[in-house]
């Protein structure tokens, strides 16, 4: 029997990675880090909104903190303030979903922002020791990193599926120039994630648009290797569910 899987939508803005992944199984806990996305995306699920088939709960940095941050000067200490309450209602959210029997599956959307959300709550944390600290030490994104871990640990042992919808960004390497070793693009496009994240999903998706028509390919998959590179037109997840079954020989409940 297929356990709920923890998968990964990366792509650009508006190729669908959040209506992808509002087609795995429902009941869906949707968690808004980000603006735009949900809005986008739930004119399809209108139905499953009115029957609270899916969930969605807004997660944003409070209006004060937003204006505080506008209002610093570059030769000012960049001070946080407000996110780690929100960090923490955030978790306390996430473990009433992972405990209710009710829920399936719960979306990180997006998963680029729960990890800024999470190194800054961690930093509010010790600018309130440390009025002076500015950023983080190198050693001391280890906490950050466990909580991370954490948050796809718990999905797993409550046996829920858990979706990460990841943004791009540019690639960058350092290359050695006649200035001096420099950061430079490559102009590839890679997930803008948490680091560990491809370490510890089951499957990575990446998502496009072909002819203004969604389309998904499977980038990555540990539930079966000969599902990597699938691609699959305005794709949803019980069609891809449907393929990791046929592939494992495991009966299509």
């Amino acid at each position: 029997m297929m356990m709920p899987p923890v998968v990964s939508i990366e792509g650009e803005v508006g190729t669908g990675k959040t209506s992808l992944a509002l087609t795995f199984p429902k009941p869906i806990v949707h968690m808004d880090t980000d603006v735009g996305g949900f809005s986008r995306a739930s004119w399809r699920f209108t139905e499953e909104l009115k029957s609270n088939a899916i969930r969605s709960q807004s997660y944003h940095v409070p209006q004060q903190a937003i204006i505080d941050k506008l209002r610093l000067t570059a030769s000012k200490a960049s001070k946080i303030t407000g996110v780690k309450d929100l960090w923490y209602k955030m978790l306390e959210d996430y473990l009433k979903a992972l405990v209710d029997p009710g829920v399936r599956t719960i979306v990180w959307d997006s998963w680029t922002r729960v990890w800024t959300l999470c190194t800054n709550a961690f930093l509010e944390e010790k600018q309130q020791k440390d009025e002076n600290r500015v950023r983080l030490l190198e050693i001391e994104y280890t906490e950050p990193n466990l909580r991370m871990v954490s948050l796809v640990d718990a999905a797993r042992e409550a046996g829920k599926g858990l979706v990460l919808v990841c943004h791009l960004t540019d690639e960058r390497r350092d290359v050695p120039t006649t200035e001096g070793i420099k950061s430079m693009t490559t102009g590839k496009r890679i997930a803008d994630q948490w680091r560990r994240t491809g370490q510890l999903v089951d499957m990575i998706i990446r998502t496009e648009l072909n002819s203004n028509k969604p389309k998904a390919t499977i980038t990555q998959s540990k539930l079966v290797l000969d599902l990597t590179g699938m691609v699959y037109g305005e794709p949803d997840w019980n069609m891809i569910e449907t393929a990791v079954k046929m592939l494992r020989g495991e009966p299509n409940d």
